[in-house]
């Protein structure tokens, strides 16, 4: 039996326009900041198609790391 190796990257949201303001999120949908746009593109350039499958909160701040 071979066996296969599956690897789990669990990664945070960039910052939003709330923890700028240092405020609690909690579930409110917030947009990311302008910083926490460039975090996510930075590190969409970093992981540029090294996935099988995205599984992401339906909270904004998170989709916009997904895409």
């Amino acid at each position: 039996m071979k066996l296969t190796r599956t690897e789990v990257l669990l990664i945070r949201h960039g910052e939003t326009l709330w923890h700028k303001l240092g405020k609690l999120q909690g579930n409110f949908d917030i947009d990311l900041s302008s910083d926490g746009m460039i975090q996510a593109e930075y590190l969409a350039q970093k992981l540029d198609g090294k996935f099988d499958f995205i599984y992401s909160s339906p909270m904004k701040c998170a989709k916009k790391l997904q895409k």
